[in-house]
C-alpha cells in the first residue's frame, strides 16, 4: 500500500529498517533509493527482479518468494 510505502522510505531515510538484516545492511552500505509512478508497475517489478537475479543469483534479502501475475 501506498502508505505502508511512505512508512518505510521514511524509515530507511533515518536509517532505520524494519528488520535486523535490513538495519545491518544499511549500516554497512550506502543506499539509494529511487521510484516511478506509473500504471506498469507489474511490468517494472518484473524487470528489476530479473536483473537483481541475473547479477545476484538469488531474490533480494527480503523477498521469500517470487509471484508476479504479469
Amino acid at each position: 500500500s501506498s502508505k505502508n510505502l511512505k512508512s518505510r522510505l521514511y524509515n530507511y531515510s533515518v536509517q532505520n529498517g524494519h528488520t535486523d538484516t535490513i538495519n545491518s545492511f544499511m549500516q554497512k552500505n550506502l543506499m539509494y533509493i529511487r521510484f516511478i509512478k506509473t500504471a506498469m508497475y507489474k511490468k517494472y517489478e518484473k524487470i528489476f527482479l530479473d536483473d537483481f537475479i541475473y547479477f545476484t543469483g538469488k531474490l533480494p534479502i527480503l523477498n521469500k518468494q517470487r509471484v508476479l501475475n504479469v
